[in-house]
C-alpha cells in the first residue's frame, strides 16, 4: 500500500476514534462537573421518578389505589403495604380491594383479608379465612345502612363486631339491585383520584432516598448504569491510545512524504 493510501487510511480511522472518544469525554466531563456540584444543585436531594431509569435498578412506578378514610386517604402500592396519608402502614394480603369507616373504626378490604384499623392506622383485628371471610374480596360498601363486601359475584352482609359474613345476594361492584324481598341494595366504595402533591409525597415515602440523581449522574460517570463499570474508563483509555497511535502515524508518514 502506497504511503499516500495508508496516511488517508489512517486519517479515516483517526477521525472515526476522534468522534467516538469526544463522546466519551464529554459524558464523563459532563457528569464530572455535575458530581463536583452535587449539593449545591440538589441531585443528591432529588428523587428519581423516571420509569425507565427506575427499571434499570430492577424497580417500577407503582399502581396507586386510594380510598377516602374521614379525612385522611388510605392507599396500597406495590409492596403489599398500606399507607395513611404517606405514613407506612400494616401489610395488606393481595392488594386493597375497598376502605371505609364504620362506627369509629376504619375497615380496609385487602384480597383475602379483612383489617380493622383504628383511626391512627393501628391494627386492631387482622380477619382472615378461620373466621368464615369469604376471599378474594373484590369490593366492599353498604348495603343501605348495613356493611357489606363482595366475593367472586355473591355480596356478604358483614358485622364487624360479631365477625359475621352472611350472604344476601348476587351482584357485581358497581351495580346496584332494589331492595326487595329483604334484599338490600349494594354500593361499592369508590377510588379516588390523588392531587399531584400527594401523589408525589406516597411515591417519596414509598421509594425513599435510595435511588436519586446523584446516584444516577454517578453511574453515569462510572459506567455501572450501562453495566460497563470499570471497562468504560478501560475504553476510554484504549481509545486515546488508538488515537494517539494514528495522529503519529499521520504525522510521521506526512513528513516521510518527498517535499
Amino acid at each position: 500500500m502506497s504511503t499516500s493510501k495508508s496516511r488517508l487510511l489512517f486519517w479515516h480511522w483517526h477521525r472515526r476514534l476522534g468522534i467516538t472518544t469526544a463522546v466519551f469525554i464529554i459524558l464523563l466531563s459532563v457528569t464530572g462537573i455535575a458530581l463536583n456540584h452535587s449539593t449545591k444543585i440538589g441531585l443528591a436531594d432529588t428523587p428519581v421518578r423516571v420509569g425507565w431509569l427506575l427499571s434499570l435498578y430492577g424497580l417500577s412506578t407503582p399502581d396507586i389505589t386510594s380510598y377516602a378514610v374521614g379525612e385522611h386517604t388510605l392507599s396500597h402500592l406495590g409492596d403489599d403495604h398500606l399507607y395513611l396519608d404517606t405514613e407506612k402502614l400494616s401489610y395488606c394480603a393481595g392488594g386493597l380491594s375497598g376502605a371505609l369507616v364504620k362506627q369509629d373504626i376504619w375497615v380496609a378490604a385487602c384480597r383475602d383479608e379483612l383489617l380493622l384499623l383504628t383511626p391512627q392506622g393501628e391494627v386492631i383485628e387482622r380477619v382472615g379465612g378461620a373466621y368464615g371471610l369469604p376471599h378474594p374480596i373484590t369490593a366492599i360498601g353498604h348495603c343501605e345502612e348495613q356493611l357489606c363486601l363482595e366475593s367472586e359475584g355473591q355480596v356478604y352482609i358483614t358485622d364487624v363486631d360479631q365477625l359475621r359474613f352472611t350472604r344476601r345476594s348476587e351482584t357485581g361492584p358497581s351495580e346496584t339491585v332494589p331492595s326487595e324481598k329483604g334484599v338490600a341494595s349494594f354500593e361499592s366504595v369508590a377510588t379516588i383520584k390523588l392531587d399531584d402533591e400527594l401523589r408525589r409525597a406516597l411515591l417519596d415515602s414509598y421509594y425513599g432516598s435510595t435511588i436519586t440523581w446523584e446516584r444516577i449522574v454517578l453511574d453515569l460517570h462510572s459506567g455501572h448504569l450501562l453495566q460497563l463499570g470499570p471497562w468504560l474508563m478501560d475504553m476510554v483509555g484504549l481509545l486515546m491510545i488508538a488515537l494517539a497511535v494514528t495522529g503519529i502515524t499521520m504525522w510521521y508518514k506526512g513528513r516521510r512524504r518527498p517535499r
